[in-house]
């Protein structure tokens, strides 16, 4: 059984007072954040393409925001003044941008190298970690239309593990050191 995030998203857009209550950002984020997770607790697939991980990193790259670690429905609603009937909207709009978006690989670099680490520190649901393997692929790609770089981490498994924004390309490789340990005379250019 697998669900689409998108398709409920749309729905949502579209009768938000039969999902939410009403028209509001914060109702909305609780909402997706809570089936989400009830998704992943229970282990079903969550179709999605592309991830809603990255969508974080797009939010903060539309508002040119240095607050990256802030999740994005504070940002849309302080970036609405407070308002989150606003934030609602602005949200979807974004939401279709972040969808349509067209990539352009730069680097990447298969982890582990000898000299990153083999497994990361993870945090759980129910608040305690466990150790992962660090196999991926590190990417650092651009979006048309989008300014700056994102760094992404693709698991094993193909999907989407993380995606940061960075202000630049030269911000996203420091990134990724910082990040991954990845050094930049690991990265390998990407065929054109």
């Amino acid at each position: 059984m697998a669900t689409d995030v998108y398709k409920l998203l749309s729905a949502i857009h579209k009768r938000p007072v039969m999902y939410l209550g009403e028209p509001s950002l914060w109702l909305l984020a609780s909402f997706l954040f809570g089936y989400i997770s009830a998704l992943e607790t229970n282990e079903i697939e969550i179709e999605e393409n592309p991830s809603f991980r990255g969508f974080q990193s797009w939010v903060v790259m539309k508002l040119q925001s240095n607050e990256g670690n802030v999740v994005w429905n504070y940002l849309l609603v302080k970036s609405c003044n407070g308002d989150a009937e606003k934030a609602f909207e602005k949200f979807f709009v974004y939401l279709e941008e972040f969808k349509d978006k067209k990539e352009k690989i730069l680097v990447s670099v298969q982890l582990p190298l000898a000299s990153t680490p083999k497994t990361e520190k993870v945090l759980r649901s129910d608040g305690r970690y466990y150790r992962e393997s660090l196999v991926c692929l590190v990417q650092i790609v651009e979006y048309a239309g989008a300014e700056g770089a994102f760094v992404r981490c693709i698991g094993a498994d193909g999907k989407l593990k993380d995606e940061r924004y960075s202000f630049s390309f030269e911000l996203a490789l420091e990134y990724a050191e910082m990040l991954y340990g990845v050094r930049k005379e690991d990265w390998k250019l990407t065929e054109k």
